[in-house]
């Protein structure tokens, strides 16, 4: 379950107390805008974000050739055992996806 559901459930039903925004100052000086007010809590009273960004893929180019795909990264025989995934699926099923050629970012119609 998305952290967004489970803070909208606990806001709810009054299980988040809240923060004491004088022992995180770093916090709201660091915060990128994008992050700043969520629709769960507008004003970041209940929470903060504990990362933000995308996932990428990283390569030695001295030790394998650029550019590869990543069904080729997870079956390609001189790879195997030294490629890691990331163990959340929202990293890694939408980079199969996207090799596949599907748009992550459409519904399918039936």
């Amino acid at each position: 379950m998305p952290i967004e559901e489970l803070a909208t459930k606990w806001l709810r039903v009054g299980h988040l107390e809240a923060l004491d925004k004088s022992l995180i100052p770093d916090v709201a000086k660091n915060m990128i805008d994008s992050l700043a007010h969520p629709a769960w809590d507008q004003d970041r009273t209940y929470t903060v974000p504990w990362q933000s960004g995308c996932t990428g893929i990283a390569l030695d180019t001295s030790k394998t050739k650029p550019g590869r795909a990543i069904t080729e990264l997870l079956t390609g025989p001189d790879l195997r055992g030294k490629v890691a995934l990331i163990g959340d699926w929202r990293d890694t099923v939408p980079l199969v996806m996207l090799d596949m050629g599907v748009d992550c970012g459409s519904t399918p119609r039936r």
